[in-house]
């Protein structure tokens, strides 16, 4: 006897969508600020292939970057009605996201209240 996999309400798949777009948008930050604090000398990429296209083609890496983003949550936003290990990571990655684009956002804001930027 086969069990039918269950989806989800069409409520949850939404707000789960929702993350999936604060998902894209998070990483478009993570991105250009990346790219900026690297330059500025104040950060650096834990990603040792993307730090070594950062150092090689900068403009590059904020596409790439972009592009494979939409890839996945792309393939997230496919699978979610139906894939508890999509939801899985839409949520395991929504988390750090937010709170490293909080971080950003928190050193942008810093750096222009001290006429730094």
């Amino acid at each position: 006897m086969k069990t039918k996999k269950k989806e989800i309400s069409l409520k949850s798949v939404r707000k789960y969508k929702l993350m999936l777009i604060g998902l894209v948008f998070f990483n478009i930050i993570d991105a250009i600020s990346t790219y900026y604090f690297v330059v500025m000398g104040g950060a650096e990429e834990l990603n040792p292939i993307m730090d070594y296209l950062l150092g090689v083609n900068p403009e590059l890496f904020i596409v790439l970057k972009i592009i494979l983003m939409f890839v996945f949550a792309g393939l997230f936003w496919k699978f979610l009605p139906h894939s508890k290990m999509a939801r899985i990571a839409t949520v395991g990655c929504f988390v750090p996201y937010s709170l490293l684009a909080i971080y950003y956002v928190v050193g942008w804001i810093y750096l222009g209240y001290h006429g730094m930027l």
